[in-house]
């Protein structure tokens, strides 16, 4: 089964780092994840945050929720748009990360 944003995920990609934009401009950044079965955890936790909301499409100004997908040494490779009940599944249930005080 091919998923919707299977295209969206590259495929030297290990990890996810978790983003939002909170109140009119604040950026909140999660610790970055990393993941022992590489890409194929990835696309396993995208798959179930997806059925909590919307995973993929283009970042763009307007975008509130969205990942950063790292390499294996923590290197941003690409990002990826979710909705907030995604997001919120994957904060809360499936990688479960702390907020950095930046």
């Amino acid at each position: 089964m091919v998923l919707a944003f299977e295209s969206d995920v590259p495929p030297e990609v290990t990890g996810l780092m978790l983003c939002k934009v909170v109140g009119d401009d604040c950026l909140r950044i999660a610790e970055g994840v990393q993941f022992e079965n590489g890409r194929a955890a990835v696309m396993t936790v995208l798959n179930r945050a997806n059925i909590c909301g919307h995973v993929g499409g283009c970042i763009n100004r307007s975008t509130r929720f969205w990942a950063d997908l790292l390499d294996v040494d923590g290197n941003t490779v690409g990002e990826i748009q979710l909705s907030r009940g995604s997001w919120n599944s994957l904060k809360k249930h499936w990688i479960r990360c702390k907020m950095q005080h930046l």
